[in-house]
Formats: structure tokens, sequence, C-alpha cells
């Protein structure tokens, strides 16, 4: 599990996003969208699609390939 948020996030600003990542147990970390506000995937769905990937990837072994049916 990891923290999206973008810096630009006036909801849940940056000092909330820090303490979720503190108090999540297994938290990977902290991802910060540069510019974007607190509705990531609307502002910019390809950046949050690419972190989710990324995480998948890294933490749950799926090879790219394995994703796209092969």
């Amino acid at each position: 599990m990891a923290v999206l948020v973008g810096t630009a996030d006036r909801l849940t600003p940056a000092v909330h996003s820090r303490a979720m990542v503190e108090e999540l147990p297994h938290c990977t970390g902290l991802v910060q969208l540069a510019g974007m506000g607190h509705m990531t995937p609307v502002e910019a769905p390809e950046a949050v699609t690419a972190q989710i990937r990324e995480l998948t990837l890294t933490y749950l072994g799926v090879k790219e390939n394995e994703e796209a049916g092969a």
C-alpha cells in the first residue's frame, strides 16, 4: 500500500499525507504528483495508472506480459 497525493491538494495537505504513511501498516511510502490537486485520478489518470502499475510490478511480482493476459 502507498499513499498517492497531489502536491497542490488543499483538502489533504502534505502533512496529513505523511501522517497517513506513518500510521498505515506495511505502507511502501508516499508518492507525490507535482501540481496535482485532490482529484488526481481525474486530473492525471495516466500518472495515477503508471504509479499503480509500478507498485503492482514491484510489490506483487506481476510482470507486464501477465497483465496483458499473455
